[in-house]
């Protein structure tokens, strides 16, 4: 078609001087080139994004049923920046995770906390989880998978932070930790943090629970 455009414009101004071409053009092509022009900025913005615009996460963790709290969020993500040299961009710390389940219903959930939860888990996107004791049985029901915090970091761990599922240390008790100040505590239903078995970012793993510690 764009062939056919040019060819068009070449017969009928084959004898015009170039400011009358640029002017035909201009009268009787315009929406053609505005066409074309919408045709080209679809396609650089569908390469972007399909190259670019994802953005790389070297390090994520869920917060289940915490308060939905983006400042808190960021100062997580921003001191274990600090703290492990990964760069604050790449570090997802998400706390829009309102779930209920079983015994447990929040009023204003909706199914979405769930289902993202669950998609992102199964995908590998979740590194780490802060999540109350009894979801973390409820994720076990599910037949879901954790390592033990001693196959991502061998530092010497108070026993008192341990959290034990069936004799394996299996995760830490979140409000013990160097950020329990600033985390939601419950002494019916703790939060601990604990490690997909899927996890993508061992590494980065280790050095959060470090930092946690």
């Amino acid at each position: 078609m764009i062939k056919e455009w040019a060819e068009d414009i070449r017969s009928k101004t084959k004898n015009m001087s170039k400011e009358q071409r640029a002017e035909y053009v201009m009268t009787y092509y315009w929406y053609h080139i505005l066409l074309g022009a919408l045709f080209l900025g679809l396609a650089v913005l569908c390469i972007y994004h399909v190259s670019w615009g994802k953005k790389k996460t070297d390090f994520s963790v869920a917060l289940v049923n915490q308060d939905v709290n983006f400042a808190r969020d960021e100062e997580i993500r921003d001191g274990f920046a600090q703290e492990s040299g990964i760069s604050s961009r790449r570090i997802s710390v998400d706390s829009d995770y309102l779930i209920s389940y079983k015994d447990v219903q929040l009023s204003g959930v909706n199914e979405s906390s769930y289902e993202k939860f669950f998609f992102n888990w199964a995908a590998g996107e979740i590194d780490a989880m802060i999540i109350p004791e009894s979801f973390y049985h409820y994720c076990r029901e599910l037949d879901g998978e954790f390592l033990e915090p001693a196959d991502l970091y061998d530092g010497i761990i108070e026993d008192e932070l341990f959290y034990m599922d069936d004799g394996k240390a299996v995760g830490i008790y979140a409000g013990k930790t160097g950020l329990g100040s600033v985390l939601k505590v419950s002494s019916d239903d703790p939060f601990i943090l604990v490690f997909p078995k899927e996890l993508k970012h061992k590494e980065a793993c280790g050095k959060f629970l470090e930092y946690m510690l």
